[in-house]
């Protein structure tokens, strides 16, 4: 019969069965205690500090927007937090007449699609074909002579390299 040992020694199989025992339930009732603990809300999370109205002005505005710009910040204070928000989520109540001042200098913003089209779509090029260079000028004759050049380099470098 193997006997179970710890350290070398031999346990007695009455001391196994207890410490088998004993490390079942602790594993398997662990689990328990600590959902019962965060249940009641015995976490160190739960805790939370009350922000001052700067901190919450700038996590709004962190949150909320693309970024503070310059002025935001006392805006939003001086309107308050709530009241932000509820302007961000009703844009009709924003005054955009400034907005609209600016882009009326913009003449293409009043124009119909197909008049956009019509006044900036750039010309086709013409398909008529390209000049080809004459042989018997001196374009023709450096663009031969080049690709002599090129081939007898490229039979220069098979050779060398062994094919």
């Amino acid at each position: 019969m193997n006997r179970l040992k710890f350290a070398g020694l031999p346990l007695p199989l009455g001391l196994a069965r207890a410490l088998a025992t004993v490390l079942a339930l602790f594993l398997g009732t662990g689990q328990l205690f600590v959902i019962t603990a965060e249940a009641q809300g015995g976490g160190s999370r739960t805790k939370q500090k009350k922000l001052t109205d700067d901190q919450s002005v700038a996590q709004v505005l962190t949150r909320l927007t693309f970024g503070t710009r310059l002025g935001d910040f006392a805006g939003v204070k001086a309107i308050g937090v709530k009241a932000f928000i509820t302007q961000q989520l009703d844009p009709d109540s924003i005054d955009d007449s400034a907005l609209e001042r600016r882009l009326g200098k913009l003449p293409t913003l009043a124009l119909a699609t197909p008049a956009l089209i019509e006044r900036y779509t750039p010309p086709r090029p013409s398909l008529s074909p390209s000049p080809r260079p004459d042989p018997l000028s001196g374009y023709g004759q450096a663009a031969s002579d080049l690709e002599t050049n090129e081939s007898q380099l490229f039979a220069n470098n098979a050779i060398s390299s062994g094919f």
